[in-house]
C-alpha cells in the first residue's frame, strides 16, 4: 500500500467533523506506523460545494428546495448528479490504495447533498478496483421513497 485517501468535511464549520477526520487520520496512521511509505491525502468534501455555501441564506434554501423538487419530479436524473462526481473524483482517487470516508453527518438527503458525493466516490473507486471504507458516517433524512436515499443505498 502507497496511497490512503481520506475524504471528508475537513474544512467544516462543524467542530464535531474536523475532530472525527482528524482522530481517523492519526488512527490509519498509527496502525502504518511501520510502513513510513505510505502517504495519506485529503479529499475536501465540503470545497465541492463552497460556491452554493457563499450566496445569501434565502437563495441558498430557495435553490435547495428548487433542486430536490426537479430531482422528485424527475427533471434532473439522479444519475446524472452522481455521474457529475463520478468523472470529478477520478482523476483524484487514481494513485490510490484504499479510500476511508472519515465519517459524520455525511449522508443528508433533505438539506446537503453529499449522498451524490459518496455515490461519485464510491462509482469512481469501483471503476479503479480501490476499496472504500465508510467510517462512522451518520444518515439523517432517509426516505425509502427518495430516489437519491435508494440510489446510495442500492450501491
Amino acid at each position: 500500500m502507497k496511497q490512503i485517501l481520506l475524504a471528508g468535511l475537513i474544512s467544516d464549520n462543524n467542530l464535531g467533523d474536523k475532530v472525527i477526520a482528524d482522530c481517523t487520520e492519526y488512527l490509519y496512521k498509527n496502525e502504518t506506523k511501520n510502513n513510513p511509505g505510505i502517504k495519506y491525502k485529503w479529499i475536501d468534501l465540503v470545497g465541492l460545494t463552497v460556491l452554493q455555501n457563499k450566496k445569501p441564506f434565502i437563495v441558498r434554501k430557495f435553490n435547495g428546495a428548487l433542486y430536490r423538487f426537479k430531482i422528485k419530479a424527475g427533471h434532473i436524473g439522479v444519475q446524472n448528479i452522481v455521474k457529475s462526481f463520478e468523472n470529478y473524483f477520478e482523476p483524484l482517487i487514481k494513485n490510490s490504495d484504499l479510500i476511508v470516508v472519515v465519517g459524520g453527518g455525511l449522508i443528508k438527503y433533505k438539506y446537503q447533498y453529499f449522498w451524490a458525493q459518496i455515490s461519485g466516490l464510491i462509482n469512481a473507486a469501483c471503476k479503479q478496483n480501490i476499496p472504500v471504507v465508510l467510517n462512522a458516517l451518520g444518515v439523517e433524512g432517509y426516505d425509502e421513497k427518495d430516489l437519491s436515499c435508494q440510489y446510495l443505498k442500492n450501491l
